[in-house]
């Protein structure tokens, strides 16, 4: 049931906190794209208030050519990931890239870049994954009804986009939805 990896996908969240230094939005990205995976620098620097001096229009939230937003992220770029930033800005960890948690288990160093990463945690309970968009997608989306099952929702493919459960054209219960669906199946 599992979602088959895309590593050309590329996307950039829809909602993030806006606390002060809270980061941007979640994203992810082939290598080609974002080489190196920066992590938020919460503290530094900090952003002048809408309407101040050297205040930066933020990106827009709907962006559908994301060239310019990576071209700002692999520049270290800051203050203008959303409105109302305060401070934070995207860090390099020295120019390598930084890394994911390793994963001992399977032998594996952190990773340090984005691709392949597009499942990050959506909705109510943060589902997250390629099994649990796949399940998702199985039981409730696109490929339950290619399976000729009848489904909540038949047009959405959550494996090709993961993103449906927060777009704000999407139905608005999605994201209680796949929560619930995910502590049904799950928990």
């Amino acid at each position: 049931m599992a979602c088959d990896i895309d590593n050309t996908m590329e996307m950039r969240a829809h909602t993030q906190a806006v606390w002060y230094g809270a980061p941007a939005k979640m994203f992810c990205a082939p290598k080609s794209r974002v080489p190196k995976a920066p992590k938020w620098n919460y503290a530094s620097p900090w952003c002048p208030a809408k309407g101040g001096w050297h205040y930066i229009k933020p990106f827009p939230n709907n962006m559908t050519d994301l060239g310019p937003y990576w071209d700002y992220v692999n520049k270290g770029g800051s203050c203008r990931d959303y409105d109302p930033i305060k401070t934070g800005g995207w860090d390099f960890c020295g120019g390598k890239g930084c890394a994911s948690c390793p994963a001992p288990v399977f032998n594996r160093t952190g990773r340090t870049d984005t691709e392949g990463c597009c499942w990050y945690g959506r909705g109510i309970i943060q589902t997250s994954g390629i099994c649990n968009f796949g399940k998702l997608n199985y039981y409730m989306g696109k490929r339950g009804h290619d399976n000729n099952r009848t489904v909540l929702y038949p047009d959405f493919d959550f494996c090709k986009d993961p993103e449906l459960i927060c777009k704000p054209d999407s139905p608005a219960p999605l994201k209680w939805i796949a929560g619930f669906f995910y502590w049904l199946n799950d928990v």
